[in-house]
């Protein structure tokens, strides 16, 4: 047999690369890739979630649960901060017009109470809603809204592009290791 594999160097070659190959394939195989393989979320995303700059591709599934988890949070927050605003808003105005209402009734008794009155209403008018405000919140509330989704839907995709070239890299690499 020593004789044979003397004799036959190419093939001895040949069976000896072939088993370096496989043990090597079998190794990495053994080995979780994906902790080696890392992506850099944005900034933004960094700073929101509290992540690395470079997180590797086994933590990529809870990376983007943990973002999605904060879009959620901080969506469902403001519109309860909106709600909370609008209904403070609706007691005021509610109040400033019993008000109103009371000194309508005792200002014909006061000298000069018509014009007290009539100063007041004028200035309490700058603090109600106007005709079209509804409108103009309703606007900008729809124009932040889009924009973020607009920004989420970069980041997100920024996070797809990553994970897609980090994958596409690691693809090479094995493929490069395989042919080695």
């Amino acid at each position: 047999m020593k004789n044979w594999l003397i004799k036959n160097k190419s093939a001895t070659t040949l069976g000896v690369t072939t088993m370096l190959v496989i043990l090597t394939l079998a190794s990495i195989s053994g080995c979780q890739v994906d902790d080696f393989i890392k992506f850099e979320p944005p900034e933004e995303v960094q700073a929101a979630i509290g992540v690395d700059a470079s997180v590797p591709m086994s933590k990529a599934d809870v990376t983007w649960d943990e973002w999605e988890a904060y879009v959620d949070k901080n969506s469902s927050r403001l519109a309860a901060e909106i709600e909370d605003g609008n209904y403070r808003l609706g007691m005021i105005q509610s109040l400033t017009d019993m008000g109103f209402q009371a000194l309508n009734d005792v200002a014909p008794g006061i000298p000069g109470g018509a014009l007290l009155v009539g100063g007041l209403s004028m200035m309490g008018g700058l603090f109600l809603k106007k005709p079209g405000s509804d409108k103009a919140v309703a606007r900008e509330k729809e124009q932040s809204y889009v924009a973020g989704l607009a920004e989420g839907k970069k980041i997100a995709i920024q996070l797809y592009e990553t994970a897609k070239a980090a994958d596409l890299v690691a693809h090479e690499q094995n493929h490069e290791q395989a042919q080695s």
